[in-house]
């Protein structure tokens, strides 16, 4: 598959692990193990939003605390992903047949752009604009370029977005279970 390989660049959260277990953090925490996480999680955010795979709005929904509870973001990850995975899948397809139907790509690609706005993927909300104008194009070969690009984007985004779920994950596993609150 065309996203399999990819990581993240510059920080990840295999860095945070990495530190956290230089830092022998355990599973009964402190208040400044706590402190330490949230910083973490904030730096790896801003390193996201400031590398464009992430908007402002998602960092600051992550990092504040939900009326549907601090895992609001984590049970919104694997629904995006999965949506933006099947949608690409069939514009693909769509794509390689004999007669293509440049609407339903279109249809397909704001489908994609509108769920990329929500969930707060920057760089997949920008390609997906570049989509929607190459199929108002009717440009195969140029849709074709751009699809590759916005599967490209995807590759980016989903890791990243995995990386902000497997990281909230583990903050909230060491800390909300051992009675600490949400303090990022």
């Amino acid at each position: 598959m065309w996203f399999a390989n990819c990581k993240t660049s510059h920080l990840s959260m295999e860095g945070v692990f990495a530190g956290l277990k230089e830092q022998k953090l355990t599973a009964d925490g402190s208040a400044s193990d706590a402190v330490h996480i949230a910083r973490l999680l904030q730096d790896y955010l801003h390193s996201l939003v400031t590398q464009g795979i992430i908007n402002d709005q998602l960092a600051k929904v992550v990092t504040q605390k939900c009326l549907d509870g601090p895992d609001f973001i984590v049970r919104r990850i694997p629904v995006y992903t999965n949506d933006a995975y099947t949608l690409l899948l069939e514009m693909k397809h769509f794509i390689d047949l004999p007669d293509v139907d440049f609407t339903k790509l279109a249809g397909h690609a704001q489908m994609l752009h509108g769920k990329s706005s929500r969930i707060g993927a920057e760089h997949m909300r920008l390609a997906c604009t570049g989509l929607i104008q190459a199929c108002a194009e009717k440009d195969r070969s140029k849709i074709s370029r751009v699809l590759t690009w916005t599967e490209t984007e995807f590759d980016k985004t989903w890791n990243a977005l995995e990386s902000i779920a497997q990281g909230l994950e583990y903050y909230m596993l060491m800390f909300l279970q051992s009675g600490f609150t949400w303090i990022l």
